[in-house]
């Protein structure tokens, strides 16, 4: 998948999306200086989300599962504080929402998924560090990341 064909499909979707949840975005942009393929934030009431094109390209499969996340942080909005159990309770609930929406709407797309999830909680304890140990800790405590389904 080509960055211009990643952006044009995520902020398409993103845009559909948050107008079906209630969340319209007020911006949606682009920034590639930045680690994360997509992040939300919400100031004074209004919704933005920032992206990095050359990123969303490289996860050309999991496209749905990251706009679903995105916009469970805005459903469930829980601020990212410096409080750990904050961002764990704020991802937990994202990722919750990203898969009942992915089972809702994409069943086929979520079976795929939940297949890769014991897998992928594995990678993030190995790899991510202690710097990002809260996402091991949100998605330890979700069904389908332990292979219960």
């Amino acid at each position: 998948m080509t960055p211009e064909y990643a952006e044009k499909y995520f902020v398409k979707h993103m845009t559909k999306w948050g107008i079906k949840f209630g969340v319209p975005l007020e911006k949606i942009k682009r920034e590639n200086r930045m680690w994360y393929s997509a992040m939300v934030q919400q100031y004074y009431g209004k919704y933005y989300c920032w992206y990095n094109s050359k990123e969303l390209a490289t996860w050309e499969g999991q496209m749905p599962h990251i706009i679903f996340h995105e916009l469970g942080h805005l459903k469930n909005y829980i601020p990212y504080t410096d409080s750990i159990k904050r961002k764990i309770k704020s991802e937990t609930l994202a990722e919750k929402f990203a898969l009942r929406m992915l089972k809702k709407y994409y069943p086929k797309f979520y079976k795929r998924q939940v297949k890769k999830l014991p897998n992928k909680l594995k990678r993030i304890k190995a790899t991510w560090g202690k710097s990002h140990q809260f996402y091991y800790e949100a998605f330890k405590t979700i069904k389908e990341y332990q292979g219960i389904k």
